[in-house]
């Protein structure tokens, strides 16, 4: 981490400015380094639109936040000083995460990172702490994305061209990759856990220290804002898509979490070894209870739906087990360390959504004392009686704008935005025609 004093010209040219859009992708502008150490709690202007816009940058104009009406008005980025770090893997630059403000200081509600902290500040108003930590897996190959486009991302030749999961020596070929992100992020105060191949062709997965929850979130924005900056200065192509290859395993964000009062963990049980306490059925309770309506933050987009199709991704079952893979919640650890693993969300998922969504649904559990049924045991997949979470992004949609719980917990205005963002991918995606509608129909129907 770094200080103002740090950002001297011997050192830095630039500092980037910048916060998470809905997508959880990074925007803001780029500082002389000058113009930053002058004033560093200054506040950067940003139109509205960066609040407005899907995956594909379609500005939104149904919402009330940013349209023609207003003009596309600014709001502001305030620096969050404790954030400041070099930005990984690009040299002579530092990035200072921020949040969204209007003209009058206030936090805005739509943002990212205020609907995290709104949730971090009722567990803290309870007596409570929240610990988390990121899993994310990525698909890298060969060749430029530059390349990859002008090529429509057809016939992409994958880093690994055999199984390699944990795989020690296939894993070799890439290691000078791998390990430029390993010493750019713990370089930039971002704490690497364990690297290795996944069993996807060019699959790969870097985890992440488990740390409070806000800081765990920017560190997640930023390690993947520097893996895409690593790979274009390599002329690899990295993605974070869910599904970005069809006869592949998807991509996850495995979330771990655990809880904790007074320095001591909420979670486990004291009477049982390697089970939950009482508590801790609860808070797992509200994240089944409420899975189904809060889909959106962990599967945003269309081809998020496309992860939960297969089988063995530990995903998309209302389901809980000790220690199992087949489960959407696996509690594993040992001890203090016992904690809940939610499994559902893809690496496209936004860590600032999904947090927030399961501190809230984990609290309402624990207000409402609900019960999380039985664990599993055996391949939740062969078991019909489980429920499965929406199939695809509409009705992911329909179940957030509609569910008194998230209107309660987030409020009117985040609602309403974000579905009005969502619905908008979801009827583009129903007006396109697809090389599969066109190949399976054009003669035969």
């Amino acid at each position: 981490m770094l200080t103002v004093e740090d950002i001297r010209p011997e050192d830095y040219d630039t500092v980037i400015v910048a916060s998470a859009d809905l997508q959880g992708r990074l925007f803001g502008r780029r500082i002389p380094q000058r113009r930053f150490r002058e004033n560093p709690e200054g506040c950067v202007d940003i139109s509205t639109c960066a609040l407005t816009w899907t995956s594909s940058q379609d500005i939104v104009t149904t919402s009330w936040f940013g349209n023609w009406a207003n003009g596309w008005r600014d709001f502001q980025l305030k620096p969050d000083l404790t954030t400041l770090r070099p930005y990984p893997g690009v040299p002579r630059t530092a990035i200072c995460l921020a949040d969204v403000m209007d003209d009058e200081g206030r936090l805005i509600a739509l943002a990212p990172r205020t609907i995290l902290r709104r949730q971090l500040e009722r567990a803290q108003h309870l007596g409570y702490t929240v610990v988390m930590a990121s899993e994310l897996e990525f698909y890298l190959f060969q060749g430029s994305v530059r390349q990859a486009r002008l090529a429509r991302f057809q016939h992409l030749e994958p880093t690994t061209l055999i199984r390699s999961d944990y795989s020690i020596v296939g894993q070799s070929v890439q290691e000078p990759f791998i390990l430029r992100i390993r010493q750019a992020m713990e370089g930039a105060g971002i704490n690497i856990f364990a690297a290795q191949a996944e069993y996807g062709l060019g699959q790969w997965e870097v985890n992440l220290e488990h740390t409070d929850a806000l800081e765990m979130a920017d560190r997640h924005v930023i390690y993947k804002a520097g893996v895409k900056e690593l790979a274009l200065q390599h002329q690899l192509s990295v993605t974070f898509m869910a599904k970005p290859v069809e006869t592949e395993f998807g991509s996850s964000c495995h979330l771990h979490c655990s809880l904790w009062q007074a320095g001591q963990p909420v979670l486990p049980s004291l009477e049982r070894s390697g089970t939950l306490s009482s508590r801790g059925r609860h808070f797992l309770g509200g994240l089944i209870h409420h899975l189904d309506e809060t889909a959106l933050f962990f599967a945003p987009h269309v081809n998020s739906y496309k992860r939960h199709v297969e089988e063995s991704v530990g995903g998309g079952l209302h389901a809980w087990g000790y220690d199992n893979r087949t489960a959407t919640f696996r509690i594993i650890g040992h001890g203090p360390s016992l904690h809940i693993e939610h499994r559902f969300a893809g690496a496209d998922a936004n860590p600032y959504l999904a947090m927030a969504a399961i501190i809230a649904a984990g609290l309402d559990g624990l207000q409402r004392q609900l019960e999380p049924g039985d664990p599993i045991d055996g391949n939740g997949y062969e078991m019909p009686q489980l429920r499965h979470t929406p199939t695809c992004l509409g009705d992911a949609v329909e179940l957030f704008r509609t569910s008194e719980f998230v209107r309660e917990w987030l409020g009117s205005e985040v609602v309403q935005h974000y579905a009005a963002v969502h619905a908008h991918e979801w009827q583009s995606y129903l007006r396109a025609v697809t090389d599969w509608e066109v190949l399976e129909g054009f003669e035969s129907v």
